[in-house]
């Protein structure tokens, strides 16, 4: 029915990730729903560092419920159907997205505890009818193994175990970015903005921080992370890759009075004047491919070779890259930093220094009235920078010539 309706949309329905929750075959071609990191397709690494050993003792418990040989005694019919039931759903449901991989977790911790439980028993409590010696080295031996194979992905591997992915600062913290540091960039952005802008102020961003600038700042955004207005948010990504002049009238149009950007990067360790950086790491200017493609314009026209990089036009012609406050110098070879250059090349890596196109006293579309402390007063390596721009409602745009 579902699918015969979507042919010929005689009922309404829902958003696509509700489509694909009960369908997880399912595929899309909109950008917007593909930018959303959670709705990326689950694979069996990501299920993997979720659940790690405890997707075998599942799968044992899963088969010894079919086999119904070990579980007659221990476990009822009714309890055996519902641990089927909620295990095969949990599969299904969770194999749509990652952000529903926490079902999948409920139909393990079930079937892992089912197949736990019958083995204790088994080894534990039956008589073996063995000498005791032997009996008490093979259940400890048996009880050690378990505690060993339960505790190991706290541990292994060294880099992605349960505790060190799970010991990430809270997002607000690091902004989403890939730095595994705790700032107050955002608190106190989002502070600043509840404090010194006009009540009734609307905000400009991108949706990841709509929620932030509602509830923290007590602030109107045009879009957030609902991500219902599809329409808007489009507007606001080809807003940011007009022209100042255009972005200025988008805006207006819009009843944005103020913009809110965020951009993260590394300050290198090397002893310059100025300072220079690297961009990237999860902020606007690591999203600004989704940027274009849910704006639907040329990515070439945007974009270097790579993908990354942006082109001399993104830098010097739209207002995204007239809002980062960072000038592009060259491109280094990572493996050899005497090989420079000052286009872009295959393989090199793009430097920047600070620099601020639309001052606070300029007379630009655009006013930066408040930029974050990471970028201020460079007290890390890894900047997470929060910059509030103030739209210019003075501003005289310059007339078209071709109008």
């Amino acid at each position: 029915l579902i699918v015969a309706n979507a042919e010929s949309q005689v009922l309404p329905l829902p958003s696509f990730r509700y489509l694909n929750a009960i369908n997880p075959f399912l595929t899309t071609t909109d950008p917007l729903v593909d930018s959303v990191s959670e709705h990326a397709n689950t694979t069996l690494a990501h299920s993997f560092l979720f659940h790690s050993i405890l997707m075998i003792f599942a799968g044992l418990g899963a088969w010894m419920i079919f086999g119904n040989k070990s579980v007659g005694k221990s476990l009822q019919n009714d309890m055996t159907v519902f641990a089927l039931i909620i295990g095969l759903i949990g599969v299904y449901v969770s194999s749509a997205f990652v952000r529903l991989e926490v079902f999948a977790s409920i139909s393990i911790i079930i079937l892992a505890s089912v197949s736990l439980s019958i083995l204790t028993r088994k080894f534990v409590l039956e008589d073996m009818g063995k000498k005791f010696l032997s009996v008490t080295l093979l259940k400890g031996s048996f009880l050690v193994g378990i505690a060993i194979l339960l505790v190991m992905p706290l541990m292994v591997p060294a880099n992605s175990n349960w505790v060190s992915v799970a010991d990430n600062p809270p997002t607000i913290l690091n902004g989403g970015t890939s730095f595994p540091i705790a700032t107050n960039d955002w608190k106190d952005s989002l502070e600043w903005i509840k404090n010194n802008t006009p009540k009734d102020s609307v905000i400009a961003s991108w949706w990841d921080y709509g929620y932030w600038i509602t509830t923290m700042s007590e602030r109107t955004t045009l879009a957030d992370n609902a991500t219902i207005d599809a329409i808007k948010i489009k507007k606001i990504a080809k807003t940011f890759l007009s022209t100042p002049d255009d972005a200025w009238n988008m805006l207006n149009e819009m009843g944005a009075d103020y913009v809110v950007i965020f951009v993260s990067g590394q300050k290198l360790e090397v002893v310059s004047d100025p300072t220079l950086y690297t961009l990237g790491g999860g902020g606007d200017e690591s999203k600004k491919q989704w940027f274009i493609r849910i704006a639907e314009e040329p990515i070439p026209k945007y974009l270097q070779q790579d993908g990354i990089s942006g082109t001399d036009y993104f830098w010097n012609q739209t207002l995204l890259g007239k809002m980062f406050p960072f000038s592009l110098l060259g491109y280094v070879n990572p493996q050899n930093l005497d090989q420079q250059s000052l286009s872009y090349v295959s393989g090199f890596i793009p430097i920047y220094e600070k620099d601020v196109k639309f001052p606070e006293d300029g007379n630009g579309p655009l006013k930066l009235v408040y930029a974050s402390s990471s970028y201020t007063e460079e007290k890390s390596q890894a900047m997470i920078g929060v910059f509030v721009y103030q739209v210019n409602k003075n501003y005289q745009p310059k007339p078209n010539p071709t109008s």
